[in-house]
């Protein structure tokens, strides 16, 4: 398509990252901060009962490798440590896409389940902490300690993905910070209300991501390196079992990418993108009926 650049009112209100898998390398940021618990503690004479294997689930990984022979509170302090000191590699073409957006005044920054003080040391260690040092994060849990004490505390949970209301707040948090420092990124931010479909949230993630943008009022952007169709397309999925599975017409559309870069095509054309997903609805009745603010959702499956 050959448009001529966008007006203020054709472009999104707002672009909202996840942090790990979406713009950072999930897998070697894993990787990376397993190998540095493990050395932290042989370095404190508590060797692996097992040889690691780090392709284990998270919740395996220590359980299976060092079962009940390190101390609660060492085995605490190496993880807070690790996280605090390994530096996230970036997924290609992020610089390129948050320079795309600032020159275009619209406003963005990172969303994650990623406690605070972890995301915000970690998001400094890259490129991006040196190209956007007033970048907007917002981890959607205080801090690491707090994540590793309340991990069964139903308030801990409802602030975080997939539940929305921590979105928004963020999301409201972007508004003021905005205010005070852009004037042109404001005039989007501040008639758009925080149900607002002009607001895109790009995630890796179907359930912490997908739905929970949906259920936020949001348009989502799923990153999928491994999807059939590259470039941008439109899909349908739910969740079925624990595994992202493809709709037969119930399942909630969303905008669908295979790299960063193609995000560029998706803010281009956003009045398009916008009226093709119009298109696929009756999903949002549904939702508005199910879905209500401050109410413990946990239903994930197939829409009916």
């Amino acid at each position: 398509m050959n448009v001529a650049s966008p007006t203020l009112s054709a472009l999104p209100a707002a672009v909202l990252f996840d942090f790990d898998g979406t713009l950072a390398n999930y897998a070697a940021l894993v990787m990376g901060v397993r190998k540095l618990i493990v050395g932290k503690l042989i370095s404190q004479c508590y060797p692996p009962i097992i040889e690691p294997d780090y392709d284990l689930p998270s919740e395996e990984f220590l359980k299976k490798t060092y079962g009940d022979t390190v101390p609660r509170d060492v085995m605490h302090t190496a993880i807070v440590t690790a996280w605090e000191e390994f530096a996230p590699q970036l997924q290609p073409g992020v610089l390129e896409t948050l320079h795309y957006l600032k020159d275009r005044h619209i406003p963005f920054g990172i969303i994650s389940n990623t406690p605070q003080d972890v995301l915000e040391k970690a998001v400094r260690r890259t490129e991006i902490g040196k190209h956007f040092p007033n970048i907007f994060l917002r981890g959607l849990v205080k801090n690491k300690e707090d994540a590793l004490k309340a991990e069964t505390e139903t308030q801990w949970k409802q602030a975080r993905k997939p539940y929305f209301v921590g979105l928004q707040r963020a999301y409201y948090d972007l508004m003021h910070k905005e205010a005070k420092e852009n004037k042109k990124s404001l005039e989007r931010l501040e008639v758009v209300p925080l149900t607002s479909d002009t607001i895109l949230y790009i995630g890796d993630t179907f359930v912490h991501d997908i739905h929970a943008s949906h259920m936020a009022g949001w348009t989502p952007v799923h990153i999928d390196p491994d999807k059939p169709v590259k470039g941008v397309s439109l899909e349908r999925r739910y969740v079925k079992d624990s595994q992202c599975v493809e709709s037969d017409g119930r399942g909630i559309p969303h905008i669908s990418i295979s790299k960063l870069a193609d995000l560029e095509d998706v803010i281009q054309h956003f009045g398009v993108w916008r009226d093709r997903l119009e298109a696929m609805k009756p999903w949002r009745e549904y939702w508005a009926e199910v879905v209500k603010p401050g109410v413990n959702y946990e239903g994930l499956g197939p829409l009916p």
